[in-house]
């Protein structure tokens, strides 16, 4: 992938970098962070402005060539959505903390520098010149934690508290501002992505958990439960309605140990669902396993005082949020999220993801190859959330 070029780069970047750009490098990017239905490119650019010659550390994320990928994952919505999260979201978010006083805004994002969905500033469709420019958070000193282990308990909690404001200050506004809420940011919560996975996946998992004999007495709601789609139950029920991530698991988290700080990253497939969603799939698929069995209960409470203190600090109405209503918000989406937790169980405990990232058309065959392989890792995972879920009586 030598020589390759992001047309028009100048005019993508004017309103967030002034200059002109004298040398651009761009390679594939392989980093970790990178998701798997996008083109990742890293860009380095280097601009001369009346002040001297920076270096600005990008990443472009671009619309996959395969046409089968792009179909998987709906990109027609999807990267026009994602631009919107950077260009609309995140800065209405921001704007409506300051107005309410508060001076640490959200900055768990990366910092946006452009986004397009074709040269034709008149196409509402992309096509192959589509692309989203974000700063290079591993310039920035963010790094993606080992998957194989899991979230420490400080950047677990930093993550959840991360979490938190992010929807509280969504509920906040829609609450006291409902029309800006609903044209910048709900019209973009529609991240649908068009995988059929069917039973198969789970065959697998379920002999795995089907030969831990003393889980004999839970397997029946162990099967019962993996028939919802392991993508989430779709529509939720208000006031607990938010933007939510969706996909919120390790690869797409990534911290700066140094300060210590964390990133949410990959918002393609962000949609208007109950906020405990991204909460019970971070917890029960990216916090270390002995740390998640010991400090579960404390990390859900976290979750719950960081959401009402936001709540509380952007003077909305908590009323409609108490604790009570809060369990049982979390018990009715747990259930959903039981096959979306195991599917991602499957993923993420394989030594290897390389085949995964590049599988282009063959995406699917090669999650169904990941279904299949067994592991120790693997083993321990499926028994830790067959154990939790029915422990807590979410399944």
């Amino acid at each position: 992938m030598a020589d390759i070029k992001i047309a028009n780069i100048e005019e993508l970047i004017k309103n967030y970098i002034s200059g002109v750009v004298i040398e651009e490098n761009v390679t594939r990017l392989t980093a970790p962070g990178e998701n798997y239905g996008s083109l990742m490119l890293k860009v380095d650019l280097k601009v001369r402005n009346g002040d001297g010659v920076k270096t600005y550390h990008l990443v472009a994320k671009c619309v996959p060539p395969n046409k089968t990928v792009q179909e998987s994952f709906n990109t027609k919505e999807t990267f026009r959505n994602e631009i919107a999260w950077y260009s609309t979201i995140i800065p209405t978010l921001q704007d409506f903390q300051r107005e309410k006083g508060i001076s640490n805004v959200m900055d768990f994002f990366a910092k946006y520098y452009g986004g397009r969905v074709s040269l034709d500033p008149d196409s509402e469709d992309f096509d192959e010149d589509g692309v989203l420019l974000v700063e290079n958070l591993v310039a920035a000193g963010f790094q993606c934690e080992d998957r194989l282990r899991g979230f420490d308990l400080p950047t677990s909690k930093a993550i959840i508290k991360s979490i938190a404001t992010l929807h509280s200050t969504a509920i906040a506004l829609k609450l006291q501002k409902p029309h800006i809420f609903e044209t910048n940011i709900k019209k973009y919560l529609f991240g649908h992505v068009q995988m059929e996975m069917g039973s198969v996946i789970f065959e697998t998992p379920l002999e795995v958990i089907e030969e831990m004999t003393d889980l004999a007495s839970v397997f029946p709601k162990v099967k019962e439960a993996l028939k919802v789609n392991p993508f989430g139950r779709e529509g939720c029920r208000e006031p607990w309605a938010s933007p939510v991530h969706t996909d919120l698991w390790m690869n797409n988290i990534m911290v700066n140990p140094e300060e210590p700080k964390v990133a949410l990253v990959d918002l393609q497939t962000t949609k208007y669902k109950s906020a405990v969603c991204d909460l019970i799939f971070f917890l029960m698929t990216s916090v270390e396993i002995p740390l998640a069995r010991k400090h579960l209960d404390e990390l859900i409470a976290l979750y719950y005082d960081e959401f009402i203190s936001n709540l509380t600090a952007l003077h909305a109405d908590t009323s409609e949020f108490s604790h009570d209503r809060f369990m049982a918000e979390l018990k009715m989406e747990a259930y959903a999220q039981f096959a979306h937790a195991l599917f991602f169980a499957m993923v993420m405990s394989a030594q290897k993801m390389d085949d995964l990232a590049d599988a282009g058309h063959e995406f699917m065959d090669q999650v169904i190859k990941f279904s299949r392989q067994v592991s120790p890792r693997h083993k321990e995972k499926y028994r830790f959330l067959v154990e939790e879920f029915t422990k807590r009586n979410w399944i």
